[in-house]
C-alpha cells in the first residue's frame, strides 16, 4: 500500500522558494540600495534641480483645508455673536475624511464638529463662548481625492447645504439655550 505524502512535492516547493527570491529582489530595487540612507540618493544639487523639474505635477491625494477664523462675542452678549460657526469645504473632486477645529482664543463649548452634507463636502463646527472675553473659532478638515469628476452644480449644491446646515444648528443652539436661562 501507498501512503500518500503530505507537504509540498520538490517542484511546487522550488516554485514558491523562486517567487520569493524575486520579490525580495523587486522589493529590493523599488527601496534602492537595500535600505540605504536616503541622503546617500543625491548631492549634486544640479541633479535635484532635473529631478524637480521632471517630477509629476499631479494635485495631491489628500490636503488640509482650513475654514475661516470667527470671531465670538463675550459670553452672554445679549445679540446672540457669542454662538457661531466655521466651515472648512473640500476642494472640487475630493470629500472629507476627517476634520477638527481649533480655538484660538476664549472659552468655546462645541456643539458641532462633524462632516458636512451627505456628500461630505466639508467640515463644519459650532461653539458657545463662555468666557467674559471675546474668542475665536476655525474649523478645518482633511480631504481626499474621490478620483470622480464632480458637477459644478452639485458642489454649489453640496457647499450651500453645508452653509445652511451651519445656520440652523446655531439657531437651533441659541434657542435651546434661551429656554434653558
Amino acid at each position: 500500500m501507498i501512503k500518500p505524502t503530505q507537504g509540498l512535492s520538490a517542484v511546487p516547493l522550488f516554485f514558491a522558494v523562486a517567487a520569493l527570491v524575486a520579490a525580495s529582489a523587486s522589493i529590493g530595487l523599488a527601496v534602492g540600495e537595500s535600505g540605504a540612507p536616503s541622503e546617500r540618493v543625491t548631492k549634486n544639487a544640479a541633479a535635484r534641480a532635473d529631478a524637480s523639474e521632471n517630477a509629476p505635477t499631479e494635485a495631491p491625494t489628500y490636503v488640509r483645508v482650513a475654514g475661516s477664523v470667527r470671531t465670538l462675542a463675550p459670553a452672554g452678549d445679549p445679540s446672540g455673536r457669542d454662538v457661531g460657526s466655521s466651515r472648512a469645504m473640500c476642494p472640487a473632486g475630493m470629500r472629507v475624511v476627517s476634520g477638527g477645529y481649533e480655538t484660538v482664543t476664549g472659552g468655546g463649548e462645541t456643539f458641532f464638529s462633524d462632516a458636512l452634507t451627505s456628500g461630505r463636502a466639508g467640515w463644519g463646527v459650532g461653539a458657545a463662548n463662555k468666557l467674559a472675553t471675546s474668542g475665536t473659532v476655525q474649523a478645518f478638515a482633511y480631504c481626499v481625492r474621490t478620483g470622480r469628476r464632480v458637477n459644478p452644480r452639485t458642489l454649489a449644491r453640496q457647499r450651500a447645504a453645508g452653509r445652511r446646515q451651519m445656520e440652523a444648528l446655531g439657531d437651533r443652539y441659541r434657542t435651546l439655550r434661551a429656554s434653558q436661562l
